[in-house]
């Protein structure tokens, strides 16, 4: 996503089971609602999308707490989006979202004034 690889326009990354250990997850080179489809309503996600405003790259970061998470697991949300967005702090725009309705209301704005995935 980082590097400009026309393959990878977004990449979302998934906890392993139960432990709070990230994977890699879906990944494409699709446009805005592939990116926002690939999200998981039962699950909680960290998600990057590459958009292009300008001729000049930026990067999108997307925190997603799924309407079907277990509240327990909500709980942990918060702290765990702070590391999450440490770790990965190459990004220039964060989003906190639970819907694609949410996350599109959020980025669609970006395109129109001229941002590209």
């Amino acid at each position: 996503v980082i590097s400009s690889d026309p393959e990878t326009k977004y990449a979302i990354f998934d906890y392993d089971g139960t432990r709070n250990v990230l994977i890699p997850g879906p990944h494409g080179a699709g446009d805005l609602d592939e990116f926002c489809e690939d999200f998981d309503d039962a699950k909680i996600q960290y998600g990057f999308c590459r958009v292009e405003f300008n001729g000049i790259n930026k990067v999108v970061f997307v925190g997603w707490v799924g309407e079907n998470v277990a509240s327990r697991q909500r709980l942990l949300f918060n702290s765990h989006m702070a590391s999450v967005a440490k770790q990965f702090s190459t990004h220039h725009i964060q989003i906190t979202a639970r819907s694609s309705d949410e996350q599109l209301a959020v980025i669609a704005p970006y395109t129109i004034y001229g941002c590209s995935i």
